[in-house]
């Protein structure tokens, strides 16, 4: 029964609130509980382990996953994913992003931006496509667009 549940709650995650325009854009493992996840980080080019700190800026075009800390900013055209035990201290320019730990910095400018309950953002948003589960923190001003939207080049 607990499977059913959590098998429709990720069709309604992926459908409704995530992005919706690709079928592989993260897989029902990094969304369900604990239990359901695996450590197959496949789909991401880019990962900076839990126990590692990275200083210095990201730019690139495939996934990203910060697991542990980045001290600098993040440039994608592709998405980003930042775990529970993942931090940011810089800007973050994306054009999806799933955030499940943290963000300290001036701006966070994305199309699509989904802040899970464990997520936190500091920093100013302008985003074109916005969820925030119950319990996640968005501190700073927050820019909704329309869905037209797009992260400005840096």
């Amino acid at each position: 029964m607990a499977e059913e549940i959590d098998s429709a709650v990720w069709k309604w995650k992926k459908k409704s609130v995530l992005f919706g325009e690709r079928e592989d854009d993260f897989s029902e493992e990094l969304f369900l509980g604990e239990k359901h996840r695996s450590e197959d980080m496949s789909k991401f080019e880019t990962i900076i382990g839990a126990r590692n700190a990275v200083t210095g800026n990201i730019e690139g075009a495939s996934p990203i996953c910060i697991n542990g800390k980045l001290i600098g900013n993040i440039n994608s055209t592709s998405y980003v994913y930042i775990s529970k035990t993942g931090s940011i201290e810089g800007n973050v320019t994306a054009n999806h992003l799933v955030l499940l730990g943290n963000i300290t910095g001036d701006k966070v400018d994305v199309s699509k931006l989904v802040v899970t309950a464990t997520g936190v953002i500091n920093s100013d948003i302008k985003v074109a496509r916005l969820t925030v589960e119950e319990g996640g923190v968005l501190n700073g001003q927050i820019n909704v667009t329309p869905d037209s939207y797009r992260p400005a080049e840096e």
